[in-house]
Formats: C-alpha cells, structure tokens, sequence
C-alpha cells in the first residue's frame, strides 16, 4: 500500500494517521525480476529497500540495500575478472594448480594473437633493416591504443552491465569515443611529435610517428565500442576477456599503420 522510512515516522507528529506519512507511490518487483535488474531499479530511483510482490500484488520480501551493495560488489568483481580471461575464484592465497588451469588458456590465446602480431612485422623486416630506429618507436604506439582502448572498452563494459546504455546506443557511443579518440590523439600526438623530432631530429619520422599515434588510437576507440556491444548483440558476455581482444585488434593494427606509413613517408623518398 505504501512506503515509510523509520525517520520520517519516528519524527511524524503522533496525532498523523500513518497514511499520511507513508509514500503511496510504491515501486515494486515481481519474484521472477532478476536481482542485477532490482538493483539497477533501486539505484536509478534512490531506494533503500525494494519491495518483492507475489502473482496476488502482496508483500512477500523486502531487498535492502545492503544486499545490492553486496551484489553489486560480486558482480563488478567478476566483470573485472572475466575481462583479462580470470575467474573470481582466483585467490592470491589459494591453490596455485587451479589457478594455473584457469589462466593458461587465455595465456596461450594472447601468444597466438602476439604472434600473429609479430608475423605482421615480419613481413616489414628489410624496413626494419634499413632504418632500425623503426622498431624504437613501435612499442609506444602499440602500447599506447593499448591502454585507449582498455579504458573505452571499461566504460563499455560497465555502462551495459549497469543498463545505462543498449546496443541501439551504438552509434551514440561511436561518435562520442571516437571524438574522443580525435582529442586525445591529437594532444598526445603533438606530444609526441615534438619529443621526437628532439630526438632524432627528422622530421619524416616524427610525421610517421605521430600519424601512425593517432590512427592507432582511432583504431583504438573503435574497437572498445564494437567488440563489447557486438558479444552483446551475440549474447555473449561483454566482459568476458574482451581486454584480449581489443589490445589484439590495436597491437595488429599498430604493426599495419606503423610499417604502412613507414614504406610511402620514409622508404618511399
């Protein structure tokens, strides 16, 4: 029929009929709504408890917000975990045998997109060989659209599990990362092309540095929005080592944008 918080009945005058003290404005949920949903209701309307309704409309439990804290806990806790490949089950104390099976796999996946990276580079080893101060500056691009790409993909991640976006939000979030992605890049690319050129003094190369940054990091921004929400649309779970993914998506587009570049700016003069 209604809500009351203790306080406000506490300091009520007593002469007050308790229909007038009570919020007759109850938001409710079924017994089959799925707990993430109650507290994604809860924490959208400012609750401190939610009341649970059977199939007859009456009160048949009452989830507090301690319960969705402890829940909401568990659950970032698990999405953290399954976006590096790990289980919540890993203890820094426990068995070092069960942890080693459930790592592994995702270890060995990561070798193979490694791997595959490192053929892409292959392919470029004469450039490499003619001008070795190449290879100097392709771990920072690799690594930077790394770290771009994880913080997307986090923001993705978190803001689906929580429902504050939908894939019917894709094109929204898109534009706005890779907006983003333009910002930063041309705030770290200016950056870097200065260093550079203080560096090693050429300016071919600082081009190809800082344009190679900059794609790298569009690449990035991209791949942070699409791989999360395309598991979602496939019904997999987003979080489920979508970190390996998309540093795998930046690390082989690194290698392609970088010796791309480096075979029309330097090779090519």
């Amino acid at each position: 029929m209604g809500t009351v918080d203790i306080p406000e009945l506490i300091f009520a005058d007593l002469s007050e009929k308790i229909s007038t003290v009570m919020n007759t404005n109850v938001i409710s949920v079924s017994e089959k709504v799925e707990k993430q949903e109650c507290a994604n209701i809860m924490n959208k309307n400012g609750l401190r408890a939610l009341a649970v309704i059977n199939d007859e409309g009456i009160l048949d439990d009452v989830i507090s917000i301690e319960e969705v804290i402890h829940l909401v806990e568990q659950e970032a806790t698990k999405e953290m975990f399954k976006m590096v490949g790990m289980s919540v089950e890993d203890k820094v104390l426990g068995p070092i045998k069960s942890s080693f099976k459930r790592r592994l796999p995702w270890l060995i996946i990561n070798l193979g997109t490694v791997l595959f990276a490192g053929f892409i580079l292959s392919l470029f080893t004469n450039h490499v060989k003619t001008m070795p101060v190449l290879a100097v500056f392709l771990p920072v691009i690799i690594g930077q659209a790394g770290i771009a790409g994880t913080q997307t993909l986090t923001l993705v991640v978190r803001a689906l599990a929580l429902g504050e976006v939908t894939t019917k939000d894709t094109r929204i979030i898109l534009f706005r990362e890779l907006l983003l992605s333009l910002i930063q890049g041309l705030s770290v690319t200016a950056l870097l092309f200065v260093l550079t050129y203080l560096w090693k003094s050429d300016i071919y190369l600082s081009i190809l540095v800082a344009g190679a940054m900059i794609l790298n990091l569009f690449v990035a921004g991209f791949s942070g929005v699409i791989v999360p929400i395309l598991m979602k649309k496939m019904n997999l779970d987003p979080a489920a080592s979508s970190a390996v993914v998309v540093t795998t998506f930046t690390d082989i587009a690194g290698v392609l944008l970088y010796m791309g570049l480096a075979t029309f700016i330097i090779l090519g003069l």
